[in-house]
């Protein structure tokens, strides 16, 4: 074979070569070969090549490699039977493995050679135990490659290097192994690897799992399984913990699965329900097999990260009609068998999965042994969030402009921090700026509002009015804020104690009416806006009365039940009232004590929209609210908005 393709190869101008003059699967059988021998080591392999009446299984990380493994055994092996052992493709399907066959071959002095890509589940207990030789095939390492290329090419394999056969399967190598050039074969394998790492999740501008920030508990875990990895290429032991990211949208799920695939250096293989579908005709074998095929792909180019994203789209069975169940059960037993055939395979492969519904996962899905744990995503703020737009505005701008940025949003997604940043910078594009500033950040953050500026005023003069009673009140006000959002034209947080005392509850009576109370002085008058401000004082003083026993009765009431006692006890009804009427002639004593103060938070709110904590104490430094006074300060804080 050499000498023939060396004299085609002589007659070439190029490298071209008409691949025709390769011996049909002659690189894929000394890939196999290479494997096999890997194995089972050069003992084990001389003996299945010599001897005959012999019990061997062998497991291949992917149904691809069946076939042709079948043939190369065939061509060294002296006397066998060669089984291929593949799971049933739907319930009712013969068992793969007939005794009756491996006795008889047994009986005829042959080997029986079982090939499967789940050897614990498929194999019966009895041929295992029996078994002489028992091996787990893999990839052929760098140094069987560079040998098949040397033999199959003209030149040397020696640049070919470990980081380029990673993530590609058998058939990526076998395909770019042709004749001609070693270095044109090289070439191939190296475009082949770039292709699969863009083929599945784009992570190369993912920050390692150290410098993510905003993860809380699943950087935790995210840490832990980088570590575990370097424990297990260490010859360590070490679990595995499969993990359910659960989380709203934009919270960062995705980018931490590219995290851990980066830092630890892992094969990322993505899937999702939606992809099972596209790749086949929807039928429930098709979505069966391509389920299959992707968890063998997964195993074959371990170390790897399988993520499986929109875990919620494999309803639960709990919640299945008749009709439905049939259809789907299968496809949800066949998940379950399949997570089972990947944590009992050994491989080094971690599963995540992602959701944004983890009340509806099949609850069998995740408990210990499959999907081990949950991890909540939550929305990063304060600190946090800082670290957030820290990590994506880089050197762009200041920690102060930062801290600024995010007193004006409170809280957001890493999603929603990638979505400003990016805006930013075309706004300094446009600019013709080198980076963008803090204002290009604000611009992109606090897009311009469609409400008529009469609405607007008209918001800022309610907002205002809690702020002006908060402080007068010694309640912390640290943040005002006139942004739309749905129904609610504006917001004002105020930071209070948990309340304990009908002082309390009469104070935060006070500062919900504020609102209505500036309507009706510095604005058009008492409208339904203020609706949501009247719920939540009627229910503070229903409360303080009816549940807290704090006037007049001890009697406890359930607060949920107080809604209706309001309906139906008019005493009760009428003593409320009053309680709110006192607290908004309060507010309005307040208020008309303050005017300028007022004025003046409505202007800046008007100018900026949004009014920080140091905005708000830079504002009220030359108007101290007169009835403000010392309260005692909690150790536990709690944000309420108005």
């Amino acid at each position: 074979m050499p000498d023939r393709r060396n004299a085609y190869l002589r007659r070439l101008d190029d490298e071209t070569v008409d691949i025709s003059v390769q011996e049909p699967d002659a690189v894929i059988d000394r890939l196999l070969e290479a494997s096999l021998r890997a194995g089972l080591g050069r003992k084990d392999f001389q003996k299945l090549c010599s001897e005959t009446c012999l019990a061997v299984t062998l497991e291949v990380p992917s149904a691809s490699w069946v076939t042709p493994l079948v043939q190369v055994i065939g061509r060294i092996c002296r006397e066998a039977e060669v089984v291929s052992v593949m799971p049933p493709r739907k319930r009712g399907d013969p068992t793969p493995f007939s005794e009756a066959k491996a006795a008889k071959a047994f009986g005829n002095a042959k080997s029986v050679i079982a090939i499967t890509t789940d050897r614990a589940n498929l194999l019966p207990n009895s041929f295992m135990a029996a078994a002489d030789l028992t091996a787990r095939l893999a990839i052929p390492d760098l140094r069987s490659v560079q040998k098949v290329i040397e033999e199959t090419c003209v030149g040397s394999a020696r640049s070919l290097r470990k980081s380029d056969l990673v993530g590609l399967s058998l058939y990526h190598i076998v395909y770019s192994i042709r004749p001609g050039t070693a270095r044109a074969s090289i070439d191939r394998l190296r475009a082949a690897a770039v292709a699969r790492s863009n083929a599945t999740i784009s992570w190369t501008d993912a920050p390692l799992v150290d410098d993510l920030v905003g993860y809380g508990e699943a950087k935790i875990w995210a840490q832990r399984a980088v570590g575990d990895f370097a424990r297990l290429r260490a010859g360590e032991n070490a679990k595995l913990v499969a993990c359910l990211l659960a989380g709203a949208p934009g919270t960062g799920k995705t980018r931490l699965v590219q995290s851990i695939a980066k830092t630890a250096g892992l094969t990322l293989v993505e899937t999702s329900v939606a992809s099972w579908f596209s790749r086949s005709t929807g039928d429930l074998d098709g979505v069966v097999k391509s389920l299959v095929e992707v968890v063998d792909r997964a195993l074959e180019v371990s170390p790897s990260l399988l993520f499986l994203d929109e875990l919620d789209a494999i309803p639960s069975r709990a919640t299945l009609s008749g009709r439905g169940s049939d259809w789907w059960t299968p496809v949800i037993t066949g998940f379950l068998l399949e997570i089972d055939r990947l944590k009992a395979s050994g491989r080094p492969v971690l599963l995540v999965a992602a959701t944004n519904h983890a009340d509806r996962i099949d609850s069998a899905m995740i408990r210990p042994g499959r999907i081990d744990k949950t991890v909540v995503m939550t929305v990063p703020e304060g600190e946090d969030l800082v670290g957030v737009f820290r990590q994506y505005c880089g050197s762009a701008l200041t920690d102060p402009e930062i801290r600024s940025a995010v007193d004006i949003v409170g809280s957001a997604t890493g999603a929603q921090v990638v979505a400003w940043v990016e805006e930013a910078r075309r706004r300094a594009e446009d600019d013709g700026a080198a980076d963008f500033e803090l204002r290009h950040l604000l611009g992109a953050m606090i897009p311009s509002d469609p409400r008529p500026p009469e609405l607007l005023r008209s918001v800022a003069v309610h907002e205002a009015a809690h702020a002006v009673v908060a402080l007068a009140l010694g309640v912390k006000v640290d943040r005002i804020s006139i942004l739309g959002s749905g129904r609610i034209g504006g917001v004002t947080s105020v930071l209070s104690g948990a309340l304990a005392r009908r002082t309390e509850f009469e104070e935060h009576l006070v500062i919900a009416l504020a609102g209505r109370v500036g309507d009706e002085e510095f604005g058009e008058g008492a409208d339904a806006g203020a609706e949501a401000d009247l719920a939540m004082a009627t229910r503070l003083a229903a409360i303080m009365r009816g549940t807290a026993g704090l006037v007049d009765t001890l009697v406890h009431n359930d607060p949920d039940a107080l809604a209706m006692r309001l309906a139906s006890d008019r005493t009760f009804a009428d003593a409320v009232e009053s309680d709110l009427v006192r607290a908004k002639a309060r507010a309005r004593k307040i208020l008309l004590s303050h005017r300028n103060l007022h004025e003046a938070f409505v202007g800046a709110l008007l100018q900026k929209r949004v009014l920080t904590e140091e905005d708000i104490e830079i504002i009220a430094r030359d108007d101290e609210p007169s009835e403000a006074k010392s309260t005692k300060s909690p150790a536990k804080r709690r944000r309420a908005a108005v």
